[in-house]
Parts: structure tokens; C-alpha cells; sequence
């Protein structure tokens, strides 16, 4: 099954109701370089930015001659916070 945008939010969000960490909010996030422009997202929690999710940027998947790849990262030192 492939990966798409919604189904890595989901992981996300469950990984974060996992650790206790409910009612995120989706927001744009500012541009980064190695993600998608318009494909990329922050999750936030309280106004607290905790992590970010994309799609690698076209030109890099060029470059590899990928498929299209979604990245995540989560800032694990904010969500020890809510530990």
C-alpha cells in the first residue's frame, strides 16, 4: 500500500495520542527546502510546534528518480515536555 499526505498524518497523530498528546492543529508551515512547496504541513499542540510533515521536493526526487516520498520529523525534546 503506498504511504500518501493523510495516512502519515494519522501515524503521526497516533503516535502522539500514544504519548498523551491530543487536539493537535494542522497549520502551513513555512517553506523548507527539501519539501514540497504547498505540501508540507506543522503539527502544533498549545501553540507549541512539535513537528513537521511533506513531500520531498520534486526536484530532489528528480534528481534521485524517486517516487514520491513524504518525510516526517517530530521534535522529541518538546514532546518530552509532555511526558
Amino acid at each position: 500500500m503506498p504511504f500518501s499526505f493523510g495516512y502519515l498524518k494519522g501515524v503521526i497523530e497516533n503516535i502522539l495520542e500514544t504519548a498523551g498528546i491530543v487536539n493537535c492543529q494542522w497549520q502551513n508551515a513555512d517553506p523548507v527546502a527539501y519539501l514540497h512547496p504547498g505540501k508540507c504541513a506543522r503539527i502544533e499542540h498549545r501553540n507549541i510546534a512539535l513537528g513537521i510533515l511533506g513531500e520531498l521536493h520534486p526536484t530532489i526526487r528528480e534528481e534521485w528518480d524517486a517516487p514520491r516520498i513524504y518525510l516526517f520529523e517530530l521534535d522529541f525534546g518538546k514532546l518530552l515536555h509532555y511526558a
